[in-house]
């Protein structure tokens, strides 16, 4: 789902991405409801919401995670080259 800048902004746009991934579980946070989770392209820390569930899971299981990955851009100015 892009995003654009508004006419007379700066250029700038956000990308979301609904991610499903299968990843080992290499490390549960119970004090900050986030599991870190290795896939086959990268490690992530997720949030958990529920702390029920978070009770389930350990260190050494493969589960099955949902996500949105977010992606953001957003142009600075630049001075102009000296000649």
């Amino acid at each position: 789902m892009p995003v654009r800048s508004e006419p007379g902004a700066r250029p700038g746009g956000a990308v979301a991405e609904h991610v499903t991934v299968t990843a080992d579980v290499i490390g549960v946070d119970a004090k900050t409801h986030t599991v870190r989770l290795r896939g086959p392209q990268q490690t992530v820390d997720l949030y958990v919401e529920d702390p029920e569930q978070l009770k389930l899971i350990k260190v050494g299981d493969q589960i099955e995670a949902e996500y949105r990955r977010r992606s953001r851009s957003r142009s600075k100015p630049v001075a102009p080259a000296k000649k």
